[in-house]
């Protein structure tokens, strides 16, 4: 990433990647570079909510019970090529060790994951 930043070829782009790239390293160049980042979040991970350190899965309990306006539904094409149908909300929160991301939580079949 940081010869592409050096190199400049993507001036406004931002970025997007899974949660096993994840670093504070990665996030503060990113950010340093006036641009944005989102990746997935699992659903224990500890996110700023309201003030509060909570779990997403728990956010996303409380936003589905008290403004179920907050899911979009989504048809999501996987690796596999399989077609999930998918209930997702976004939101700008604070990660403990990362800084600002932007997680996606989805509910399917009952069970919630967060995805990017």
């Amino acid at each position: 990433m940081s010869q592409i930043e050096t190199e400049g070829q993507f001036p406004h782009a931002d970025y997007a990647f899974d949660q096993g790239v994840l670093s504070r390293p990665l996030t503060e160049l990113i950010e340093a570079k006036g641009k944005h980042w989102v990746t997935e979040v699992e659903r224990s991970r500890n996110i700023m909510w309201n003030g509060q350190w909570q779990r997403v899965d728990r956010v996303a309990e409380e936003l589905k019970a008290e403004h179920p306006e907050s899911f979009r539904h989504k048809s999501v094409r996987c690796r596999n090529n399989e077609l999930r149908e998918i209930w997702a909300f976004t939101k700008v929160v604070r990660l403990k060790k990362y800084g600002r991301a932007t997680p996606r939580r989805r509910q399917t079949q009952g069970n919630a994951r967060v995805v990017d």
